[in-house]
């Protein structure tokens, strides 16, 4: 059975999409300016690639919000190698998001219109057993549900956690997101 026992192997599986759709990440900030657009909202979280574990994060920043942040992190000595900016995804659109646990089957779950972290904090639920696998499987659609089966089957043991929207979303315009397939 595999297993995925650091947040540094979860975020480079995720990265390279082994968990089908993903969002856009920048580890290189020049990279990100010449990329980013107008119209569009970001998060800029501290993430340390070699270690895990996350610190600091902000959602739905303006692009310009980033650039002033950046430069009042780095002004207060944040070592800018152990951040990453991400496109935001449309939490007004979220229908169901949270970590399942296979064997027996456990949801922990939200279908606030928020981050999933706030939202679980503030009215997570679980779901067991074939509810949790029906709430699942009602929530996504095509190609995002069986991505979540195949790595259900690829990692049986671990927690994948996800968030579907009302909305395409990623870089596949999927309407569902795995964010971290766990075992730590």
């Amino acid at each position: 059975m595999l297993k995925i026992n650091t947040k540094p192997e979860a975020m480079k599986l995720f990265d390279e999409g082994h968990f089908g759709n993903s969002v856009y990440n920048w580890y290189d900030f020049d990279q990100w300016f010449i990329d980013s657009k107008d119209n569009q909202k970001y998060v800029l979280r501290q993430f340390d690639r070699e270690k895990g574990g996350s610190g600091y994060c902000k959602y739905n920043l303006e692009p310009l919000e980033v650039v002033r942040e950046i430069a009042r992190l780095k002004k207060e000595g944040y070592k800018m190698s152990t951040f990453c900016i991400s496109d935001a995804m449309p939490d007004k659109q979220v229908i169901l998001q949270g970590e399942y646990m296979a064997g027996p089957s456990t949801l922990y779950y939200s279908t606030e219109k928020m981050h999933m972290r706030p939202a679980l904090a503030l009215s997570g639920r679980h779901a067991h057993g074939p509810h949790a696998d029906i709430m699942i499987q009602s929530g996504m659609c095509g190609r995002g549900y069986e991505k979540f089966c195949e790595l259900k089957d690829m990692y049986p043991l671990s927690v994948i956690e996800f968030s579907v929207y009302h909305v395409p979303v990623g870089e596949k315009r999927w309407q569902t997101i795995i964010w971290e397939v766990r075992n730590y």
